[in-house]
């Protein structure tokens, strides 16, 4: 019996190693760079945000409540240590709220992407969702042509949050149906 267990292993072991075809276990590193509507808040704690309701990812959340894109560009650097595949930038919202200039925004996020490609990271942009916060119709506008400029994606989460009932009585966050809609729309554009 002693020798037979050797004999089993060994032919398990062999087993496919003259095979021209290998099976290649593959995670895609995404990291999420963005406000609090990636990382939480108090106004709504029970929600689960969308970073970490997309499927058949690593997600590194980088969501800090009240970044503005110029605080994001601050911290960029933080992102290119997991070596993502991918970046997901969503931001905005404390753009309007604290009076940043449209144009400050498209320069803030044109150096993000800049700096991701450096690294060949590829950027995913979200819209800015129409939310109490303000109209975020030109920061929306700059998403859009910054998008085509450089070739990234466009996650909509303005489109997704649209229907009334998907945000907390705040009227800025998104409670638990409008992380999900926001998680699937990022999810297609990955």
């Amino acid at each position: 019996m002693r020798y037979l267990i050797p004999i089993v292993l060994a032919a398990v072991v062999g087993c496919g190693s003259g095979s021209s075809q290998k099976y290649t276990m593959y995670t895609k590193t995404v990291v999420f760079l963005g406000d609090s509507l990636a990382g939480g808040s108090s106004h709504a704690p029970n929600v689960t945000t969308y970073p970490n309701l997309i499927p058949g990812i690593v997600s590194i959340n980088r969501g800090i409540g009240g970044d503005t894109s110029a605080q994001m560009l601050a911290r960029i650097q933080e992102c290119f240590v997991p070596h993502p595949e991918t970046l997901v930038l969503e931001c905005g919202l404390n753009d309007i709220q604290n009076g940043v200039s449209a144009a400050s925004y498209r320069e803030n996020v044109e150096a993000i992407i800049q700096q991701c490609h450096v690294h060949n990271i590829k950027v995913i942009l979200c819209t800015v969702p129409n939310t109490s916060v303000g109209d975020p119709a030109p920061l929306n506008a700059s998403v859009r042509s910054l998008a085509t400029e450089y070739g990234c994606k466009v996650a909509d989460i303005e489109l997704a949050l649209q229907k009334p009932g998907l945000l907390e009585a705040d009227g800025e966050h998104p409670n638990q149906q409008g992380q999900n809609l926001i998680a699937a729309v990022i999810g297609q554009a990955l």
